[in-house]
């Protein structure tokens, strides 16, 4: 997949291939990082590194800010990094006890 300045990323991919000398991704809706990213193509040899470590993935719903690269899909949907995270918010959502008005409401209702 083919990305450039200003693309939203359409899925979790590793990066192949520069088109230009540089390419730089906005990922501060995943990673909290208040400005954007350098990507390169090297291998990033530690499995249980973190986000912000893998600087050869783009991450769906990032955005690329600056250049333009080649990357293979790794995952999309709820399998990709921010699909996690969704999981974990809907997850943690479930498991939240009731409140007393709740459920005095539901006793009421």
């Amino acid at each position: 997949v083919e990305v450039r300045v200003g693309d939203k990323v359409p899925a979790d991919m590793r990066l192949i291939n520069l088109q230009t000398t540089t390419i730089r991704i906005e990922q501060s809706q995943l990673t909290g990082e208040s400005q954007s990213v350098a990507k390169e193509p090297a291998p990033v040899t530690d499995e249980k590194c973190v986000i912000q470590s893998k600087t050869n993935m783009l991450f769906a719903s990032t955005t690329v800010s600056n250049g333009a690269c080649i990357g293979v899909v790794i995952a999309t949907g709820m399998s990709t990094e921010i699909g996690i995270i969704q999981s974990a918010v809907k997850e943690a959502a479930e498991d939240e006890e009731q409140t007393p008005l709740q459920k005095k409401l539901d006793d009421f209702g």
